[in-house]
Formats: structure tokens, sequence, C-alpha cells
């Protein structure tokens, strides 16, 4: 049993009371903050038209212009130029293929990726190989130093403080009951909300991947929304926010949502979830499998059927039906 003092109770009035002050303050900030254009949006726009006409339509010269438009708008994210360099590789085209590899690097994507795909066999043997591999510390150092750490640890602390909790349950469940995962959750949320109040979320070209997948994975846990509710929640309208200001991919809440919808529903709306154990490979089922790249536009993600060059043998739903990107 857990007993509670008058000075734990003080404490803890003015820890919420320091809580509704940081959550009103970031409502504040944020909509005194709202950019009067999506840098977001017209980046992926462009981003998904050139995947479309990539791998959907085959229209190699239509595609590279997007990806020079997409380009104008923002810098190329690592996972786009590491893309773009491998359709250039297709095109045997190696000269172009190595600066966008020169991008991906300074983004995060490792260099040791390159020696392990089998299908850049040629490229490795290209001269424009040997010019990368000459650059590739340089550009390594370059990326490191722009990292957040401050913004790198605090997650990883907040990581640890959820993991001890959970992989205990199992074993400690007599002294930590699963209430308290709830508690440690409603913890969590706080002083994640209350230091990207106080320091800003940095851009994701700024910390690692993994970073970022750890940052979207707590949300599974932070949120039980469906989405109409979520949109009015504080910390939605700041990340929308950091969206639109191109520091962030598209479809940042779309996981939790569909987390959300599969524990409720046994089916998912945006198509994040794919079952591997079926061969081939399928989606978990769609709440709306004809309106499916109508949902995944709204938060700017690619259509569903470019998921097929990515995943081979991957079966679309049954009812699937493709919608262009539009720019809005």
């Amino acid at each position: 049993m857990i007993f509670v003092t008058n000075s734990k109770n003080n404490k803890r009035k003015r820890a919420n009371k320091k809580h509704i002050f940081y959550l009103l303050a970031l409502v504040f900030n944020v909509a005194q903050a709202q950019p009067e254009s999506s840098i977001g949006k017209e980046y992926y726009f462009y981003i998904n038209s050139y995947r479309v006409e990539q791998y959907v339509t085959k229209n190699k010269h239509r595609a590279l212009t997007f990806l020079l438009q997409a380009e104008k708008v923002h810098p190329l994210f690592g996972g786009d130029a590491w893309g773009a360099s491998l359709d250039y590789c297709d095109e045997h085209d190696y000269k172009m293929a190595e600066l966008y590899f020169e991008k991906a690097l300074l983004r995060g994507m490792k260099f040791d990726y390159i020696l392990s795909n089998a299908l850049l066999s040629e490229f490795i043997n290209s001269p424009y190989y040997k010019l990368l591999a000459t650059k590739k510390d340089s550009l390594e150092k370059e990326y490191r130093s722009n990292l957040d750490l401050n913004y790198i640890t605090f997650i990883y602390q907040l990581f640890g403080q959820d993991q001890i909790v959970r992989l205990s349950k199992s074993d400690l469940s007599t002294f930590i009951p699963i209430e308290y995962m709830h508690v440690i959750d409603s913890v969590s949320l706080r002083q994640f909300k209350e230091y990207i109040f106080s320091h800003g979320f940095p851009s994701i070209s700024n910390i690692d991947y993994t970073t970022y997948n750890l940052t979207q994975s707590f949300f599974n846990h932070w949120f039980d929304y469906d989405t109409t509710t979520i949109k009015s929640d504080s910390i939605y309208i700041f990340f929308n926010n950091e969206f639109e200001k191109g520091n962030l991919y598209a479809g940042f809440f779309t996981k939790c949502l569909d987390y959300h919808y599969l524990r409720t529903t046994n089916k998912q709306l945006f198509g994040n979830y794919i079952n591997y154990q079926k061969q081939p490979p399928t989606y978990n089922e769609f709440i709306d499998d004809k309106n499916i790249d109508r949902a995944r536009e709204l938060y700017s993600l690619y259509p569903l059927i470019c998921d097929t060059a990515i995943y081979k043998n991957l079966i679309l739903p049954k009812n699937y039906k493709y919608t262009a990107p539009k720019n809005d």
C-alpha cells in the first residue's frame, strides 16, 4: 500500500498547476505561430508525385521533375535522397546517384547500406563509389555535428523509465500493478510536453531515425483517440505545426491512430500495419478499403499502391481505388 503525505499532496498540486501553465502556454504559442503556407504539404505533394511517376506509371522523366520541385521547397530528407540515389543507379546514372548518396549521408543514412545492397554492385565498381568513399568520413562528421543530443538523450531517458516498468511487470507484478503503467505513461507525456514547450522540437534532420521512431512509438500509449478527437489535443496541434514548417515526416500521427483503431475495431484506416506472417504479405483489414488514399492524403502520405514497389508480392486490399496526389 502507498501512503501519500500532505507534503506530497502539496507537491502534486504545484506540479499540476505547472502542467496546466505549460499546456496553456503551448496552445497559445502554437496559435500564434501558425505558418502562412505549408512547407510540409507542398514538399510531400512533389515527393508523392515523384513516387507515383517512378514506381506506378514508370515515367522516369516526369518523376525527375517532381523530385527537383520537392528540393526547391525543402532539402530532401534522408530516406527520400536515398530512394532517389537508388533510382539513379537503376538508370545507370552513377554521377547523379553519387550526388544523392551524399545528400542521404548528410541526413543520417549509413554508408554501409550501400555495401549491403546486392543491387548496387555496378555502382560499387564505378569511380563514383570511390569518390563517395573519400567523402564518407566528412559527411558523417557533419551529420553528427548537427544532431540535437539534448533531445536524443531526453527521449532515451523517457524510453528507459517506460521500459523498466513494462519489462518489470511480468516478474514483479505483485509490486508493480498494471495500473502503474498508465501512471508512467501520464508522467512521460507530461515530461515530453514540458520539454518541447521549453526547448522546441528539432527538425528530423537533426535527430537519428531510431530517436524519431521512439518518439512516434510513445504516442501509441499516450493517446487513445480517433481522427476527430485527436485534432483538438495540444500536442497534435504542436506537431501538426512542425509538419507545416517542414520539420517532420508525413503521417506522424497515423501510426498511433491505426494502433488505436486496431485495438478497438481490429481494423486500420491508413495502412501502417502489414501481416508478414501471411504469404504473400497482406495488410491488416481496413475500416474503409475504398477510400484509403483519401484518408492517407489528409496526412500527406503517398498513395498505398506505391507500397507494392517497396514490399514485393504485397497484396493490395480487394476494393482499393488509387487516388492521385493533389496540391491543395
